[in-house]
């Protein structure tokens, strides 16, 4: 389970509610896979985490580029190649892979404690004094 931290808050609130339900997201999924859920469940759950990682992705680019972030560019190939790697294992999914969901599962916790917890907070301050809430 990822446990959220207060530390994890970019202190934009539009972003901060979005990682947390993200982190919610990703233990429902988590909570699925351990509770050996339905294959239909899990299909559910994995479409809708993958579906709110890319709605949030879009929202978090806007917001750096109204704040004019430097490192712009950087963040969005991050965003990017996480994106690639949900599509190729929500593909693997569908056409039914087996252990896709538990790999699914595995990037986003990563995802959730690397990427919030490093790169993201890297934003952080840029946007704060830009005045971005």
């Amino acid at each position: 389970m990822v446990i959220w931290d207060n530390v994890m808050e970019v202190h934009i609130e539009s972003i901060d509610v979005q990682h947390r339900t993200l982190v919610a997201l990703i233990n429902e999924l988590q909570n699925v896979i351990d509770n050996g859920g339905p294959q239909v469940m899990v299909g559910s759950v994995l479409s809708k985490v993958i579906d709110y990682t890319n709605f949030h992705f879009e929202h978090e680019e806007n917001c750096l580029i109204v704040g004019c972030y430097t490192r712009f560019k950087e963040h969005q190939c991050i965003h990017n190649e996480i994106s690639q790697k949900l599509k190729q294992l929500e593909r693997e999914y569908l056409n039914g892979i087996p252990g896709v969901a538990p790999r699914v599962l595995e990037l986003l916790q990563r995802w959730a404690m690397e990427h919030i917890m490093k790169t993201d907070q890297l934003y952080s301050k840029q946007l704060v004094n830009a005045g971005l809430q």
